[in-house]
């Protein structure tokens, strides 16, 4: 039974929107699965964003509409920054990722909003960065369209947040998006290096091999997760020759029809 309004999911990449919507009901009230709208837009950022939430169906009670957006590939951007000695908070830690980012991005950095991954005190975390100027546009798309904007995350944390991990483990954790490859590496337990790389003409197992040998970490277990809403591709398994990937859990449960 639905309570007259709705609950709406947007995933933007570069390249790419996915946008999915469902009534809200009762709980533990059995949903039906064609109650559930999908939409794909081959055009991403901003103007996809906006052609996604002027297609998103409404509620009756419209202005109760819940809306979650997932930030991917090309528009999140991440590092693994250390605890520093002396530092007493998150905030010394944003300001040393801050100079991370300016560092690694120059200029284009510059109104970056940087948030900080939930960790141990002590431990690495790990930071994740959005254009405030796409967030701002975002955040005016809502108000036009009268949502209620409940929650904006990034593809890879969301991932890696879903997926049960042994938390003292080593892990890869990589996420195949449309035009490229995320993946976040662990070791001993804490984070250890991050890194997102284009596909381009190379298949997966490449392009993660790749990353792997940049960042120091080829032997843990990999964890694959795929944000593109397709059916598994060969190329999307076949990581290296004697080696397997576990399943990682879907950046949210109900975006695609095989979440």
């Amino acid at each position: 039974m639905s309570l007259g309004f709705r609950e709406h999911v947007v995933l933007v990449e570069r390249d790419v929107v996915f946008a999915a919507s469902r009534p809200v009901g009762i709980s533990n009230v059995r949903r039906r699965t064609d109650d559930i709208w999908r939409l794909r837009l081959d055009t991403g950022g901003v103007e996809g964003c906006a052609q996604a939430m002027a297609s998103l169906p409404r509620g009756r009670l419209c202005r109760m509409d819940r809306l979650h957006v997932l930030a991917g590939f090309g528009l999140a951007h991440y590092q693994v920054v250390p605890w520093p000695d002396g530092a007493r908070s998150l905030r010394d830690l944003e300001a040393l990722a801050a100079g991370r980012f300016a560092r690694r991005f120059g200029g284009m950095s510059r109104g970056w909003k940087i948030a900080m991954t939930h960790a141990a005190f002590g431990c690495p975390h790990l930071a994740v960065a959005v254009d405030g100027d796409w967030l701002d546009h975002v955040h005016r798309l809502v108000v036009q369209a009268r949502l209620r904007w409940v929650t904006c995350r990034d593809v890879l944390h969301e991932v890696v947040r879903r997926t049960p991990l042994d938390a003292s483990a080593d892990a890869s954790i990589a996420v195949h998006h449309t035009g490229g490859l995320s993946c976040l590496m662990r070791r001993g337990g804490r984070w250890h290096d991050v890194c997102a790389l284009p596909l381009a003409q190379r298949c997966v197992a490449q392009t993660l091999d790749t990353l792997q040998t940049l960042c120091g970490v080829d032997d843990a277990p990999l964890w694959l997760a795929r944000a593109h809403g397709r059916a598994p591709s060969p190329n999307d398994d076949r990581i290296c020759v004697g080696r397997e990937a576990c399943s990682a859990a879907a950046p949210h449960p109900w975006l695609w029809e095989s979440a």
